[in-house]
This record gives C-alpha cells, sequence and structure tokens, in this order.
C-alpha cells in the first residue's frame, strides 16, 4: 500500500511542464497567430469592399425605383459630409446620396466609406441620373471601382447599364485619380 501511495505521489509531482515543451509550445501558437492575423485583415478588407459595394447597389436600386414610382428624374451623387443634401464634385468615397433635383429633397444618405475607396467613370463623375422609365441619363451608362489599400483584396467594379440594370464584375482596376 506504500509503495502505490509513493507511486501516485511521484506521478502528481512530475505532471508539470519543463522550460522546453513550454517554449515549443509557446513557438508553435506565435506561428499560428501570424498567420491567422495576416488571413484576419485580409477578410476584413474583403468584408468592407463587399458592404460598400453592397450599399451603393442598394442605393442605385432605392433610386432607380424611385425615378420610376415618382415618374421623375432622381439623382445618386457624390455629396459632402457637411451638407448630405447637395450634390457636389467630392470623391465618391467622401459619402454619396440619393437626391431629388425638382426638390432637393435627400431620400437616402450614405456615409463616407474610411476603408474603401470607391470611384467612378468619366460619365459618373458627378452622379447617375435616373429617368422615369429607370433608364441612365446619357443612355451610357458606366462603371465604380471598389479599392481596398491591401494588395491582397481584388478590387471589384459595379456596371450600370443605360437601362439602368447593375452587375457585379471582377474585371477591375484600381486608377490612382479620384
Amino acid at each position: 500500500m506504500d509503495a502505490l501511495r509513493r507511486r501516485r505521489q511521484a506521478r502528481i509531482a512530475m505532471a508539470g511542464l519543463t522550460l522546453i515543451e513550454l517554449m515549443v509550445t509557446l513557438g508553435v501558437l506565435v506561428i499560428l497567430l501570424t498567420i491567422g492575423v495576416a488571413q484576419m485583415s485580409d477578410m476584413v478588407a474583403r468584408n468592407s469592399r463587399a458592404t460598400e459595394v453592397n450599399n451603393m447597389i442598394g442605393h442605385l436600386n432605392f433610386a432607380r425605383a424611385e425615378a420610376i414610382f415618382r415618374a421623375s428624374d432622381i439623382v445618386l451623387c457624390p455629396v459632402s459630409p457637411a451638407d448630405p443634401g447637395t450634390c457636389t464634385e467630392t470623391p465618391w468615397s467622401d459619402g454619396y446620396a440619393v437626391v431629388d433635383p425638382n426638390t432637393g429633397e435627400a431620400l437616402r444618405h450614405q456615409k463616407a466609406s474610411k476603408r474603401v475607396a470607391v470611384r467612378s467613370t468619366g460619365n459618373f463623375s458627378d452622379g447617375v441620373m435616373f429617368r422615369d422609365d429607370g433608364s441612365v441619363r446619357g443612355a451610357a451608362g458606366g462603371s465604380f471601382h471598389f479599392c481596398t489599400p491591401t494588395a491582397n483584396v481584388e478590387p471589384r467594379r459595379l456596371v450600370i447599364s443605360g437601362m439602368g440594370r447593375v452587375l457585379i464584375s471582377e474585371d477591375a482596376n484600381c486608377p490612382d485619380s479620384t
């Protein structure tokens, strides 16, 4: 009985970790965390880009539906943070709004994006005007590019046809100009 008790006490005394085991475990943990943090930042950037793309699609569809419903022109345009009801020549990344140009009423507003740059093609630089039939004024259409500062996250492009339909494209680039 004494021998059994001594063996149990010896096992309990030896139940701890050695310094080498602890250092190896910490080394593996640091490597896994380093890989995980890099992947996490890319995931956050991808989710931010997807959120901005979806916000823009929602505003475009809302503006088109309002133009059809009201039987008048409705514009989606960049606005300044100080005056979200007035279309300006500020970058789209500073914020944009759906505005009724007849009354000057801002129907819906999107605040500035901190993580994603939104750039438009030349014909949409000052806004997207929807007519009462849902088509885009000018009938040429255009596109928006959504870019993140993270190199591992590919840009996206929204293409708006002359009829006002929206298409998401992976064929995008991130020009330096706003």
